[in-house]
C-alpha cells in the first residue's frame, strides 16, 4: 500500500498541473504506485464528510475572510488612506457590518493572488461566501484600471471606485 504523501504529489501533478501521462508514468514508476492504489485513494478522496450546521459554516468563512486579508501597506499615501477611511464609512452607512482591508481574490493564476482596497459584507453573505458564490462589495481606492474592475466583478457583486480627488 502506498503512503499518503506519495499519492498526494502524485495527485497534485496529474490534477493540478495537468502533468503529461509520460512523466505521471515515471513518478508511479519511482514511487512505485500501483494503478489500484491510486483508485482506492481517489476514492477515498470522494467520500463527502458530514453536512456542517449553518453556524459552523458562518464560524468558517469567518475564519476564512480574516486569514485572508493582509495588514494594510505601511507606505501608502495620506490620499489613499483618506480615501480607505472614506470607503469604510460609506459601507457602515449602507449596513455593511463585515469590512474587511485588502482582501484577497484568487488571480486565476498559480498562487496569485488580487488584494482589494476595502470589501464589505452583510452577515446574509456570508454563507454565499462558504457556497463560492459572488456577494459584497469590493472597493478599490485612487486611480484603478478598467481591467481590473471588470475581474472584480467575477468575485463581487458591485465594485465600486473612489477616485482621488482633485
Amino acid at each position: 500500500m502506498m503512503r499518503p504523501c506519495s499519492y498526494n504529489i502524485y495527485r497534485t501533478l496529474r490534477d493540478y498541473h495537468k502533468a503529461p501521462s509520460d512523466l505521471l508514468l515515471k513518478v508511479r514508476k519511482i514511487m512505485n504506485l500501483s494503478i489500484e492504489d491510486i483508485k482506492i485513494f481517489d476514492e477515498k478522496r470522494k467520500i463527502k464528510l458530514p453536512e456542517l450546521t449553518y453556524q459552523k459554516k458562518i464560524k468558517f468563512v469567518r475564519k476564512w475572510i480574516n486569514s485572508t486579508s493582509r495588514d494594510v501597506r505601511a507606505g501608502e499615501s495620506n490620499r489613499h488612506k483618506e480615501l480607505r477611511e472614506e470607503a469604510r464609512e460609506w459601507l457602515r452607512g449602507k449596513g455593511y457590518t463585515i469590512i474587511v482591508d485588502e482582501y484577497r481574490c484568487d488571480g486565476g493564476n498559480n498562487n496569485h493572488y488580487i488584494y482589494v482596497d476595502i470589501v464589505g459584507f452583510k452577515e446574509k453573505d456570508l454563507i454565499k461566501i462558504y457556497n463560492e458564490q459572488k456577494c459584497g462589495i469590493g472597493i478599490e481606492c485612487g486611480k484603478v484600471p478598467k481591467k481590473r474592475t471588470d475581474f472584480l466583478e467575477k468575485y463581487f457583486d458591485k465594485v465600486v471606485v473612489f477616485p482621488y480627488k482633485e
